[in-house]
């Protein structure tokens, strides 16, 4: 049931920001780079962040 609300919520977002292109796209990738990052770190870290998940937090943000 958490993953059906998610999708309602954060699908017409995904499309309304691929839809408008641009800058705003770039920040979702940016956010989703980010995001990832911050679940990688906590998973290969014991569920703590740590100056290395920051890292990694920061670099996936900015490779969009």
């Amino acid at each position: 049931m958490t993953r059906i609300l998610s999708a309602m919520v954060l699908a017409p977002l995904v499309l309304l920001a691929v839809y408008l292109g641009g800058l705003w796209t770039a920040a979702l990738v940016a956010a989703a780079g980010g995001a990832m990052g911050w679940e990688w770190a906590r998973l290969c870290n014991g569920g703590h962040l740590g100056a290395a998940g920051i890292v990694s937090i920061v670099t996936l943000a900015a490779l969009a």
